[in-house]
């Protein structure tokens, strides 16, 4: 998939999916961009490419993507922009039913299709919207913005269906066993599971970075300390300048996917963060017998961002294991 290609499908319809299949990152040499095409299709993004005759054509991204693979995207911004659907690969007889009565009904799937079509054809913006802002009323503050706008236009596909169904006189209820509202109280609770991994947001890039430090063999009393304050903060002490590079190599090494700033754009970052509290504090390391530098981090609240608890790891190694004297020697 080049650039040029992507272009050319996400502008060739505002209906018809383009679909990519077998998204394995680790294999695809231009993974970047799919990754920029998802981005640009969500907006709606109008990219412009030059012909030789210096006239411009514009290409503006309205074609609905489909990613299909046995993994998906990390990085938060594209998470934020997907409807995630997981299946299962275990057998289910009842699914299995249905499904080949499905293939082997394929006029009535096309005719209900067509129907589905006149009726979304037919629907007055003012009813759209209305399905619209229902959902957000329902999602309130649990989500970021652009969860919350993708659940809410799956309620309104949600609605069409069940305006379609009720015109051919079928109970929506009787057949689904659901409400429209239960489906989207599901729906919810499976998006935050797995979409946000069980938290409201997604986790930034200033997050990932501290939850894969928290994995690496950092040294306890040589890279950093945690510790208690008395006025009862749990603190954390990093010497970042000696932290970060080892950083950006563990991550290469582990072929770990998302984004890596550099060194002076993470400081950036980090400092417009809400559990930053300081920098250049000259800590006193013990078991070093010397002072460095040290970022200051609320480790309470960055806790609640991420999973840092490989900094209380009891099986993580501390400065005494490397010879480093300890008062007692």
């Amino acid at each position: 998939l080049t650039s040029f290609t992507s272009l050319k499908d996400g502008a060739s319809s505002n209906m018809i999916p383009m679909v990519i299949d077998e998204y394995k990152p680790s294999s695809i040499k231009n993974v970047i961009n799919i990754h920029n095409h998802l981005r640009s299709a969500y907006d709606g993004h109008e990219s412009q490419r030059g012909r030789p005759d210096q006239t411009v054509v514009k290409y503006k991204m309205e074609s609905p993507v489909v990613l299909s693979g046995e993994s998906s995207p990390n990085e938060a911004a594209i998470r934020e922009r997907m409807i995630l659907c997981i299946f299962t690969k275990f057998k289910d007889e009842e699914y299995t039913k249905q499904m080949n009565y499905l293939k082997n009904h394929e006029d009535d799937v096309h005719r209900f299709g067509r129907l589905l079509l006149n009726k979304a054809m037919n629907l007055s913006l003012d009813t759209v919207e209305n399905y619209y802002q229902e959902a957000i009323k329902i999602c309130g503050e649990r989500f970021p913005a652009r969860v919350k706008n993708n659940l809410a236009c799956m309620y309104a596909g949600i609605a069409l269906l069940q305006y379609a169904i009720s015109e051919m006189e079928i109970d929506w209820e009787e057949i689904t066993g659901l409400s429209p509202f239960d489906m989207l109280d599901i729906i919810m609770d499976t998006m935050q599971e797995n979409l946000l991994d069980g938290r409201a947001t997604n986790m930034s890039v200033i997050d990932e970075t501290f939850e894969i430090m928290a994995r690496m063999r950092l040294v306890d009393g040589e890279d950093y300390i945690v510790r208690t304050e008395e006025d009862g903060r749990t603190i954390l002490y990093l010497r970042l300048k000696v932290v970060y590079d080892r950083f950006t190599q563990y991550k290469a090494s582990h072929y770990i996917s998302g984004e890596v700033l550099a060194k002076g754009e993470f400081e950036r970052q980090l400092k417009r963060s809400s559990y930053y509290i300081g920098s250049n504090k000259n800590v006193w390391f013990p078991l070093l017998k010397d002072g460095f530098k040290c970022w200051m981090i609320d480790f309470d609240l960055l806790s609640e961002r991420c999973d840092v608890s490989g900094f209380y790891d009891a099986d993580r190694p501390k400065a005494t294991q490397f010879g480093i004297p300890t008062e007692d020697d």
